[in-house]
């Protein structure tokens, strides 16, 4: 009993000076809660007139392509030496050219007929000549006939001739008329032959035309200056009509293909989008190669598989130009301008219809419209105080209330951390200020 007695003792008297141990240690010095804040830059911005520059990525196409065909067949004799995949030809150069014996041949033909044609109208003509100069003859003598008939019934009448003598001149009267007729009949003739000459002529003419064509297709030039694609001719090779021989497209027609968004297509269309100036970039090692353009035509349909409105611009004609169709380019081109707006760096603008202005130290917000993008920089419309300081800097805390210290300005007295303190950059006590958010 004596010994439980005594532990009992000793546990009491341990818990006690633990009770007083901890009861008498000092208070902590009480630690203020300090409010968070954020370094960031701003700018002052101006409204101006601003115009963005639209950037797009576009492919170099040709506007002018040809397919040259050989429209008669034989066996190429010569060939140009430019006649090659990526060869440069000027404006009337000689492709190539196919045996023209054949076709020589049927041109004098041609001709011979022409003029056998025209040696049968000469002498129908001359036979109307003849006819027409025996008809006025034929008609004399059937007049004269007549007369000499009325003459002899007067005389039979008054009992001094026959009637023999009647009959015989009647008779006469019938022959001459015969002789006219068949005279007459003979000029209608004549006039059907040399109309018929005459659509001989034309015919053969045709034929000695057709002909020539011939002679000067069997040379093969080339419409306009050109690069060539393709080319399936060499000397001695027989060719078939109608088989292409070359595959061109004129160096002054190339185009840059491009997609406009909805939206820039929209902008640009009420300003004014066909003759709207355009660079265009290849951006090739050691200096980009750069082209001017003008927007020439809209496509015809929207794409609906990325979306937007294919545009083409016609890029100047250069000799010396190093764009070639299928190169991908970068195409930069002004947008439209806008009045009395802000341009800022993209980091300022919160879910593209918001900005944070600096307001006694702290962010407030302010609603603005998101009228284009330019590059790094958006362009907005805001009803912005007089003087109002804009933040440029990106916070994941962005909100209303924020506090905020401006990049390379003292922070006010009272909101300095002190000497040996651990509170600058710590995160706030207490509930979250209200409207904080992206």
């Amino acid at each position: 009993m004596v010994r439980l007695a005594l532990a009992v003792v000793i546990v009491v008297a341990a818990g006690a000076f633990a009770f007083w141990q901890i009861s008498s240690r000092p208070e902590p010095p009480e630690r203020a809660n300090r409010e968070r804040s954020f370094t960031v830059a701003a700018l002052v911005p101006v409204a101006a007139a601003h115009t963005p520059k639209i950037f797009a990525f576009g492919e170099v196409v040709a506007g002018r392509t040809i397919d040259m065909r050989s429209q008669v067949s034989g066996e190429v004799i010569t060939v140009s030496p430019n006649l090659v995949v990526g060869g440069r030809l000027a404006e009337n150069d000689v492709l190539l050219a196919i045996d023209p014996f054949i076709y020589d041949g049927a041109l004098a033909d041609a001709k011979i007929a022409v003029a056998d044609t025209r040696l049968q109208l000469s002498v129908a003509q001359e036979q109307l000549a003849i006819n027409e100069t025996n008809l006025v003859a034929a008609e004399q003598q059937y007049d004269l006939s007549v007369r000499d008939f009325e003459r002899a019934a007067s005389l039979l009448a008054a009992g001094s001739a026959t009637d023999k003598q009647v009959d015989d001149r009647a008779l006469i009267v019938a022959q001459r008329r015969q002789s006219l007729d068949q005279t007459m009949g003979s000029i209608r003739v004549q006039t059907a032959t040399i109309q018929r000459q005459r659509a001989a002529i034309s015919r053969a003419e045709w034929v000695v035309a057709q002909a020539e064509r011939a002679v000067q297709n069997t040379t093969i030039t080339a419409p306009f200056d050109a690069i060539v694609t393709a080319q399936s001719a060499q000397p001695g090779r027989v060719i078939a009509a109608n088989e292409i021989v070359a595959s061109l497209y004129a160096t002054n027609s190339l185009e840059v293909r491009f997609t406009l968004s909805d939206r820039q297509y929209g902008q640009l269309v009420s300003a004014g989008l066909i003759g709207r100036e355009i660079v265009a970039e290849w951006d090739i090692e050691p200096v980009p190669v750069s082209a001017a353009g003008i927007i020439t035509r809209v496509g015809a349909e929207v794409d609906a598989t990325f979306g937007g409105v294919e545009v083409f611009a016609r890029l100047a004609p250069d000799p010396d130009l190093a764009l070639r169709p299928g190169t991908f380019v970068s195409v930069s081109l002004d947008g439209i301008t806008f009045e009395n707006a802000l341009r800022l760096p993209e980091t300022a603008l919160y879910e593209n219809d918001h900005i944070y202005r600096i307001q006694d130290g702290r962010m407030a917000r302010l609603d603005v419209r998101l009228l284009a993008r330019d590059g790094a920089h958006v362009i907005v419309g805001a009803d912005l105080p007089a003087g109002a300081r804009i933040i440029t800097t990106r916070l994941a805390q962005a909100g209303e209330g924020v506090k905020v210290n401006v990049e390379g300005e003292e922070p006010p007295a009272g909101d300095r951390p002190r000497e040996g303190s651990d509170d600058q950059g710590s995160p706030p006590v207490g509930p979250p200020l209200p409207g904080r958010g992206r």
